[in-house]
């Protein structure tokens, strides 16, 4: 299974970022997931977060002001759980056209 996690973000005000992150692949490797549950630092309200969405790639938008490991867990079809983390990266990245 060859997925990768990308995390995109854009600064709105000093200091603050919106950002979002989500899941690459084949899309019969996509198509596999049930579910992704995406463990974020602690000091958000609500830190475990369900994505069942994926016509987004499994797409989770937040907002925040620090970089942390994201914890990444993928529920698959067949039963199984695999486990990712990713890095947030909170800087401005250019989108390319």
């Amino acid at each position: 299974m060859k997925i990768i996690t990308r995390n995109e973000a854009i600064e709105i005000r000093p200091g603050w970022f919106r950002w979002k992150i989500y899941l690459e692949g084949e899309g019969s490797e996509l198509d596999k997931i049930e579910y992704v549950e995406y463990v974020l630092h602690p000091t958000f309200p609500n830190p475990i977060v369900k994505v069942t969405d994926r016509e987004s790639n499994f797409l989770l938008e937040a907002e925040g002001w620090g970089e942390f490991m994201i914890k990444i867990n993928l529920f698959m079809k067949d039963g199984s759980v695999k486990h990712k983390e990713h890095w947030l990266q909170l800087f401005e990245q250019e989108t390319l056209h």
